[in-house]
């Protein structure tokens, strides 16, 4: 397989009980938002709830890397940008970034 493009499919506002006293979103709420997304892409490709129901089939994650890149601040609104990097008929690695929607800086 090869890669697919970039695509968009999740944005979520940090929200005031994720920031952390430091005044930045906690590092627990950025796996939080990638999770999100993860579910937003099941949904897309038809991994969904109505998939786990018929076939009792589903998903979990084996391995995650996580990189800080900038701060996210309470309200901030995160804009995920998902790439499928290859899949088989058990796996589907997946990269996502996650992006200030209003200026397109890589957070993590």
């Amino acid at each position: 397989m090869t890669q697919s493009p970039l695509i968009d499919l999740h944005r979520e506002n940090v929200r005031p009980d994720w920031v952390d006293y430091n005044g930045h979103m906690n590092v627990a709420y950025y796996v939080l938002v990638f999770d999100h997304a993860t579910d937003a892409l099941l949904d897309f490709i038809g991994l969904n709830q109505s998939h786990r129901e018929c076939t009792g089939c589903s998903v979990f994650v084996a391995e995650a890397h996580l990189t800080y890149e900038k701060e996210a601040l309470e309200n901030d609104m995160l804009r995920i940008s998902t790439q499928v990097l290859d899949a088989d008929e058990k796996r589907i690695h997946i990269f996502h970034r996650m992006l200030s929607n209003n200026s397109d800086h890589l957070i993590a």
